[in-house]
């Protein structure tokens, strides 16, 4: 029905704000408030989907807002989530919760306008319909609680969902046109420049006339697909703006690409493009090129006509990009790097890059083209560390690395943007003479799903992305019986945890850097600032932090550096074995290292502190790593594959008196000793952790083994990922889990601006 009888929908409504109300009081904006997320059970409305919802309380409670615009849907957003204040409270879902009752008595939406656009400049400018104007019979004091939680002011509003709950059952309750005209006054005086703004933008780009001046506010909103003209959300499928920003291209039902105009409430399918999951703009606007889901990459025309076939197979679905040089870039199978082709057919595919096994790297992907096409952005995926974004100068056929993150995306801004470890998307300037990134990292959007891919951004400076679902991991203390606590509910983003030696400080990596986490005061310092850094590691005492670094190189190999924890001096090199490091591990005196290089097999070799000369000590064909020493430095727990498969070892050091002592019988990583040295825990090819006693004294004598709980955390065959307490009776684990809702896909505005206000050039 559009319109509710006037009792059914104010009964509606009032119990729709005793709800609000009741998060309200528990710290939790809703945020996202309108008629698809209220649903009725026996008569009875229930408010869902508080997927976008912010808790306020919570530690980091400005995640979703403190890059300065927030998140809803356009017809039922308050006008201060429209202009990205910071601070969103109550009123405004009670101004959502004011607009759902319009609808329900009028029968559209008091702000209803062709686009989203024109929604927005119409919520911005404090025009709403009156309810009058569509239905008499609503009674006055209805109209009044309508009227006031539509004010443009959110102090002008019911400051609490419970006294518009009041009101609704009030008769005598008025909101007068004398408090009206002074609300308008001061809307007026708050917003004029932005309502303006944002009006000529909605008029200007409906004439196709471009950006208004002064720029309209930055704005973001959920985009809504009719039904039967769905989003897809399968693995990999990714959507594409047009070079000016007019045009969605999407994966939808068919399946097929479907394409949206942005003054259009419907989408269109394009013949010739079933199976497509990844779709690019040529720079033309007019032309389009897709990856299928039988790893295809073609071309065709928005305005129909045959769809042609330029790589048959073997495209790997990493992205593709259309560059002004009209070459079409993307990845060939994982392991052969990047590759071109002309969009027209009329040349051979070209191999542009070539994965370097001294660097470990698996992946080359999500390419990007500067303009002038003159160099490419992409992914570099990495055996060790986190993935990095590298540049490819097309002139030489040479690449580099940039800095730790992936799925880089160039902004006309002059900005480079970035997923870090955690999964947000984070900007740098680039300096474009130098082809180097400039100035700090900064954190841009937080609710970007980063397992969909689909991030894209127009010239013109529309942006297109798939929120919700973000996850990130989360440091927990786990009891030998498996139940667990976060070490800090508000802390996310560690990996590869240390405790130190008295258990009151954890040093991780995260967003390739080091990090020392104080169990006391609950302050996180960062302890390195350049390249990409990782598995920290304390010294015997606790003064210092070691971890392996590429800071000083080009090639994006790791040396060892240490710094001492209170920060008082500078990192240093520690040791340089004149070839790739992926693991450096002290003996618990500190008077040798066992580290794992990067030749082919992965040898494990060991040096003392006096002479710094590496020499082998595990070595042959079988892969070695995950070296840990037994507190008192004679045994060595390691990971081999010389069966075949991953088992757990141990070995005298430095002198292998006995030869190795199998530990695990059907598979075995990331071993571990007590600070006792009577148990060794490892994790078992069922991924459960285990305890085996065992002693050390004058031989090595292993003893029963014990299941202690499931590992339902994160798991590493190269290196380990858990720590446990100087106690021995609690891990310290991490476990990637979700921090926002349910994915849709996000429409920004003017998404440029934003960078420029985050990072200006100077």
């Amino acid at each position: 029905e559009r319109q509710l009888p006037v009792d059914t929908a104010v009964g509606i409504a009032a119990k729709l704000a005793e709800a609000l109300d009741y998060a309200h009081r528990h710290g939790v904006i809703h945020r996202d408030l309108k008629p698809g997320n209220v649903l009725l059970q026996d008569g009875q409305p229930l408010l869902a989907d508080f997927g976008i919802a912010l808790a306020v309380t919570a530690g980091g409670g400005d995640r979703l807002t403190h890059t300065g615009f927030s998140i809803g849907t356009p017809n039922y957003m308050s006008p201060e989530q429209a202009t990205g204040e910071r601070t969103v409270g109550p009123p405004s879902d009670v101004f959502a919760l004011g607009c759902v009752l319009h609808e329900m008595l009028a029968g559209e939406p008091p702000f209803a306008a062709p686009t989203p656009q024109a929604v927005l400049a119409r919520v911005l400018s404090g025009r709403a319909a009156t309810i009058r104007e569509s239905r008499r019979g609503v009674p006055p004091h209805v109209q009044a609680v309508v009227a006031r939680a539509l004010e443009p002011v959110a102090a002008d509003r019911f400051q609490a969902a419970a006294d518009m709950a009041r009101a609704l059952g009030d008769p005598d309750f008025r909101h007068g046109p004398a408090e009206a005209a002074d609300s308008a006054r001061r809307w007026k005086r708050r917003f004029a420049a932005a309502a303006v703004g944002a009006l000529t933008f909605a008029t200007l780009w409906a004439r196709g006339l471009g950006a208004p001046d002064p720029p309209a506010p930055v704005i973001r909103y959920i985009q809504d697909f009719p039904t039967g003209q769905e989003l897809s959300d399968g693995p990999g499928h990714t959507v594409t703006l047009s070079p000016d920003g007019s045009l969605l291209v999407y994966p939808g039902p068919g399946p097929q690409l479907w394409v949206r105009a942005r003054d259009q409430p419907l989408g269109e399918p394009i013949p010739g493009t079933e199976d497509a999951i990844q779709p690019a703009f040529a720079p033309d606007g007019r032309r389009i090129a897709f990856i299928t889901s039988r790893a295809e990459l073609k071309v065709g025309s928005l305005s129909g006509g045959a769809v042609r076939t330029v790589v048959e197979g073997n495209v790997w679905g990493a992205g593709i990009a259309w560059g002004a040089d009209e070459y079409l870039y993307f990845t060939l199978q994982p392991s052969l790097g990047l590759h071109r082709i002309r969009a027209d057919g009329a040349s051979s595919v070209e191999q542009l890059t070539a994965l370097d096994p001294a660097r470990r790297e698996v992946t080359h992907g999500w390419p990007d083209v500067l303009p002038g096409a003159e160099h490419v952005v992409f992914s570099v995926g990495s055996g060790v560390g986190d993935p990095r974004a590298a540049v490819l100068d097309l002139s030489t056929g040479t690449y580099r690395a940039l800095a730790p993150g992936e799925r880089p995306r160039w902004s006309p801004s002059g900005h480079l943007l970035m997923l870090n470890a955690d999964g947000a998307l984070v900007g740098r300037r680039l300096d474009r003479r130098r082809m180097e990134l400039v100035g700090p990292e900064v954190p841009v959007l937080s609710d970007l799903d980063p397992n969909a891919g689909s991030l894209a951004l127009s010239r013109s400076g529309r942006m297109a992305y798939r929120g919700g679902s973000v996850r990130s991991r989360q440091a927990l203390w786990v009891e030998r019986d498996g139940s667990e606590t976060p070490v800090d509910s508000t802390w996310f983003g560690p990996a590869y945890p240390a405790v130190s030696p008295d258990g009151r400080r954890i040093a991780t990596s995260a967003g390739g850097h080091i990090w020392i986490k104080d169990l006391a005061d609950g302050s996180l310092a960062q302890v390195t600032f350049e390249g990409s850094n990782l598995r920290p590691a304390w010294t015997p005492g606790g003064d210092a932090v070691t971890f392996l670094s590429d800071r000083g190189t080009n090639d994006g190999t790791y040396a060892v550096f240490t710094r001492a924890a209170d920060l008082s001096t500078g990192a240093r090199r520690w040791f340089d074995l004149g070839q790739p490091v992926f693991q450096a591990t002290p003996s618990p005196s500190g008077n040798a290292w066992i580290f794992r290089v990067g030749n082919q097999n992965r040898d494990l070799l060991w040096a003392s502190e006096s002479d710094r000369t590496p020499r082998p000590w595990v070595a042959g064909p079988a892969n070695e790593r995950a070296a840990s020493f037994s507190p008192n430095g004679d045994w060595v727990a390691y990971v081999s594959d010389e069966t075949g498969q991953d088992e757990v070892y141990v070995r005298g050091f430095p002198e292998d008196r006995d030869g190795a002592t199998r530990i695990s019988r059907f598979g075995g990583i990331e071993p571990l000793w007590s600070h006792g040295g009577d148990e060794l825990f490892y994790i078992n090819g069922a991924n459960e952790v285990i305890s085996v006693q065992v002693s050390t004294e004058d031989e090595f004598i292993q003893g029963p083994q014990t299941v202690l709980f499931q590992n339902r955390y994160g798991r590493d065959p190269n290196h380990r990922s858990y720590d446990i307490s100087p106690d021995d009776q609690r891990f310290v684990m991490t476990r990637t889990v979700p921090r926002s809702g349910s994915g849709h896909l996000v429409i920004m505005e003017n998404f440029p601006r934003e960078l420029e206000r985050l990072l200006p050039e100077n």
